[in-house]
């Protein structure tokens, strides 16, 4: 028996002297037989034996480049896997909730792409930005024409809600100054547009103004809704829009509601409305020094 642990010992030496090594090292580390530096001193010899055994057996070191290998190939096939369960995770959840599509970007977007073949259109906006995209009216035209129904609500450059939240960002988000003055030339060319249709398209058509500052835009196409957050100073300025399309679900439902409540809340823009946004916008109203200096512009009280 004892000449077999020798002849063991004998036949592998690197092995046994480093083993012993790393066992020395952990008693006189565990028992503070030792100093630091003798401690790490001893525990880099235990490595270098360590080093020494593996390069004078290349084939325990081919073993453990095979063996990392095939770990290495698992583990992304693991992550492929796990990936795909959770696409299609997100992709069942999204379903559940109706959501069908995210689009990017929706400063400047392109929404006459997504209303053009629509019969029912209604639009919840701070304004429709026909300074930059005045082929919305065309695309309004078309809807009418077939014939179908149109409402829109933009926001009233009087509020005090709009204009209190103006205030507080119009020196921080780039491209947001003049955006009062702005608000009030698209709703006289919102008028200006529904005067010029025939009595039959008017009838198809509602155009109001909000009273509050929104959080979120809305514009739904036939059963399709469109929703995105509007930004805070220049936080968020292009978020992507969310569709949702499955009338079953309660986003959906949830989103129809704030709509129909945000339409039933709005005021209808009359020829008296029309007229006091002029003469308001003349007297300087809309200026954004005139809304820095404090001056709210109340609307006229109303019966």
């Amino acid at each position: 028996m004892t000449s077999r642990i020798f002849s063991f010992l004998r036949d592998n030496y690197d092995w046994a002297s480093t083993a012993f090594l790393v066992v020395f090292v952990a008693i006189i580390k565990i028992f503070g037989w030792a100093s630091d530096d003798v401690v790490t001193a001893a525990v880099l010899l235990a490595l270098g034996g360590i080093l020494v055994v593996l390069a004078r057996n290349r084939s325990i070191v081919e073993g453990l480049g095979v063996a990392l290998a095939s770990l290495r190939e698992a583990t992304t096939s693991l992550s492929a896997r796990v990936d795909k369960a959770n696409n299609s995770q997100i992709i069942a959840e999204a379903a559940n909730v109706g959501l069908e599509r995210i689009l990017p970007h929706t400063s400047n977007y392109d929404w006459g792409a997504e209303i053009g073949s629509s019969t029912e259109v209604v639009i919840l906006r701070i304004r429709l930005e026909l300074d930059e995209c005045l082929h919305l009216l065309e695309d309004f035209n078309k809807v009418l024409a077939r014939p179908g129904k149109i409402t829109i609500v933009i926001h009233d450059p009087r509020a005090p809600a709009m204009q209190l939240q103006y205030r507080e960002e119009v020196g921080e988000r780039a491209g947001w100054a003049g955006r009062i003055k702005d608000l009030a030339n698209e709703v006289v060319m919102l008028h200006d547009w529904e005067r010029g249709l025939m009595e039959e398209q008017r009838k198809r058509l509602t155009i109001k103004l909000a009273q509050h500052y929104p959080v979120q835009a809305y514009i739904k196409a036939d059963e399709r809704i469109y929703t995105y957050s509007y930004s805070y100073r220049h936080r968020g300025f292009r978020g992507p829009a969310f569709q949702f399309g499955d009338t079953s679900t309660k986003p959906y439902q949830f989103l129809d509601s704030c709509m129909r409540t945000i339409v039933d809340s709005a005021v209808l823009l009359t020829d008296y409305e029309v007229e006091d946004i002029i003469r308001k916008d003349s007297d300087g109203a809309f200026e954004d020094q005139f809304i820095r200096e404090y001056n709210l512009c109340f609307p006229p009280r109303r019966a």
